[in-house]
């Protein structure tokens, strides 16, 4: 286990040339993507709706790798039955998107129609932080295992882990400019800025979850991989 935690799939695969027979990797870059997550969730709750936004969406998105990984092993197992997991994570990963979104919109609401929405810069920075530490880790994990046996469903999620862990990394910037532009410039005329800032970026990440989702479900963008992705000619 230890090796695995330095490591992951190089050292504790037993089957190196069958890359997609390894879940252990696969569940735990996902779990890893949902507690990355997690973190800007929490820490985006009390500080920006915009992380807790990022946050939903990083979390939904790792909860998806999760799931399509699951799938893509059930696949190889019962070839026969390709379609119908690739139709049913499909629209489970929509439903999660979408179902995010409507909190993001629920809550951005909420605070601006009572005032209560305020941006706490020091805690965005620690959010951000956080968050782009435990992407980082899963995205060594995946690109390690990527060396080793390249295939088409590793590439996706390294490219979900790069991206989560940028927006993390934007957040952690974007809160530390404000930590020091609040010394600088601590007005209440700055802090309201900051604050619509803050609820117009929230209503564009919900809107753009609301336009994956709808892709999702209707097939014209996908999490789900097929045997190709794995590896493995069709069936």
């Amino acid at each position: 286990m230890l090796a695995f935690f330095k490591k992951g799939h190089a050292t504790s695969c037993g089957a190196p040339q069958n890359p997609c027979s390894c879940p252990r990797l696969y569940v735990f870059t996902g779990l890893l993507a949902v507690l990355a997550g997690g973190i800007q969730v929490m820490f985006g709750y009390w500080s920006s709706l915009a992380l807790l936004s990022d946050g939903l969406h990083a979390g939904a998105d790792g909860a998806a790798d999760f799931l399509v990984a699951i799938i893509a092993i059930h696949v190889l197992r019962n070839p026969h039955l390709e379609q119908v997991l690739e139709d049913g994570g499909r629209k489970v990963v929509a439903l999660m998107l979408a179902a995010s979104a409507a909190w993001v919109v629920w809550e951005a609401f909420d605070r601006a129609l009572i005032g209560t929405n305020a941006v706490v810069p020091w805690i965005l920075a620690l959010g951000g932080i956080g968050g782009a530490s435990v992407d980082a880790y899963r995205l060594y994990l995946l690109r390690r295992a990527q060396e080793m046996a390249p295939n088409g469903m590793r590439r996706g999620l390294i490219a979900h882990a790069r991206s989560d862990m940028y927006r993390s990394i934007i957040a952690a910037t974007v809160g530390s400019i404000l930590v020091g532009g609040e010394l600088v410039v601590k007005t209440v005329r700055f802090e309201s800025a900051i604050s619509y800032l803050d609820l117009i970026l929230s209503f564009g990440l919900s809107l753009y979850m609301f336009y994956l989702a709808k892709g999702i479900w209707c097939g014209e963008h996908t999490h789900v991989h097929t045997r190709e992705d794995c590896g493995h000619p069709p069936h």
